[in-house]
């Protein structure tokens, strides 16, 4: 399916809250063909035009409140562990054979960010076969840094069968890949060592809501095959606080964040504590659609 463009903010708000942009940054990018090799220059975009807005840990359920009165601080903080102290712009859906020639590095005026997703899963012409051991994201991470630009990456897995393949959640195989390929993207950013971003599974969160809005009742692989996680449960609750936790332990300089989907519910107050339920108060950020065109 061709998608368009997406815009990323960095927002201090609840997710149904009021808007207060105290900082942030616009990623330009798209898809046409949503190919999922390196090779053909392109990667996936999720439901177009997104923001990603910080998320406070904890943060109430209320879809009326106010702006945050604090949010500039914290925007001014989480922009301060990217390097940066203003507005970020960047630009994904670029790629070139020779990483140096990627779009976001051509078009004269230097951006703060540069985005790529990483489809697929290992043993089937996922990004970690793309190059060995996983090197893909060092690949970008090197040539961003070298061209003073921060990384970002879009794990973009639980739809290599499918998008809202809620049976994948279960199949050992699938999960195993899954996890290995987590874990690997952490393990390659923290071998980058500095910072980068990293935006999990763009509308899955929204599918495994429509079909369980309690998310401590989906079953999923975790303990099995992310032994880092053995504390969690085998549910979504389980799987989106293992995503966090595996960035924390591997990749401390690496920001991380969910997607909230508009569409996920009709109720703004139940995507929000479906998201703090799957561990996105413990994340740093949160992605948002703001135009679907």
């Amino acid at each position: 399916m061709s998608r368009q463009p997406f815009a990323l903010a960095l927002r201090i708000t609840t997710l149904a809250g009021s808007v207060a942009i105290a900082a942030g940054a616009l990623l330009l990018g798209g898809c046409s063909s949503c190919s999922h090799s390196e090779d053909a220059g392109s990667t996936p975009s999720p439901s177009a035009h997104s923001a990603a807005t910080s998320l406070p840990h904890n943060a109430p359920v209320a879809a009326t409140k106010p702006a945050d009165p604090d949010a500039r601080a914290r925007a001014a903080t989480l922009v301060k562990k990217l390097g940066r102290d203003h507005f970020l712009i960047g630009m994904g859906n670029d790629l070139a054979n020779d990483h140096d020639q990627d779009g976001a590095y051509t078009l004269g005026p230097k951006l703060d960010l540069h985005y790529a997703y990483l489809v697929g899963l290992t043993g089937k012409n996922g990004w970690p076969d793309w190059s060995p051991n996983g090197t893909f994201v060092n690949l970008l991470s090197d040539s961003a840094d070298k061209h003073g630009v921060v990384p970002m990456f879009t794990l973009y897995s639980m739809a290599a069968e499918g998008e809202g393949n809620a049976a994948a959640l279960t199949n050992d195989a699938y999960m195993k890949a899954y996890w290995q390929g987590a874990r690997l993207l952490f393990e390659r950013l923290g071998a980058f060592g500095k910072p980068a971003i990293v935006h999990f599974e763009p509308d899955f969160w929204a599918f495994t809501q429509q079909q369980a809005a309690d998310p401590s009742t989906l079953a999923v692989q975790v303990k099995a095959h992310a032994p880092d996680c053995a504390a969690q449960p085998d549910t979504m609750v389980g799987m989106g606080h293992c995503l966090v936790a595996l960035a924390r332990k591997y990749a401390p300089k690496t920001l991380v964040g969910f997607h909230a989907s508009p569409w996920a519910s009709s109720d703004p107050e139940s995507i929000t504590k479906y998201l703090l339920d799957i561990g996105a108060g413990d994340a740093d950020l949160m992605v948002i659609e703001t135009l679907d065109r």
